[in-house]
């Protein structure tokens, strides 16, 4: 079923910025909120979510190598006692 309804200009601009801080459409964060649905803002903005997203996965990455070299190389490590 569709619903439809109107709003005025400034209600609109009011449910687009609330949309783009969620990064939602419109009509998706208006669905939404009929639905009941607790919407939070994120903490952070996008450009720094995403940089904080590539630096993990580089963290990542690094921790596999340095798992996978150890794993290579366990007989030449020192056997040390106590």
């Amino acid at each position: 079923k569709q619903i439809s309804f109107r709003v005025s200009e400034s209600e609109y601009l009011k449910l687009k910025h609330s949309g783009e801080t969620l990064n939602m459409s419109v009509r998706a964060f208006v669905k939404k909120k009929a639905q009941g649905a607790r919407l939070v803002a994120p903490k952070l903005d996008q450009a720094t979510r995403q940089s904080v997203a590539k630096d993990l996965s580089m963290l990542g990455a690094n921790a596999n190598q340095i798992a996978k070299y150890c794993n290579q190389h366990q007989h030449e490590a020192p056997n040390y006692e106590a």
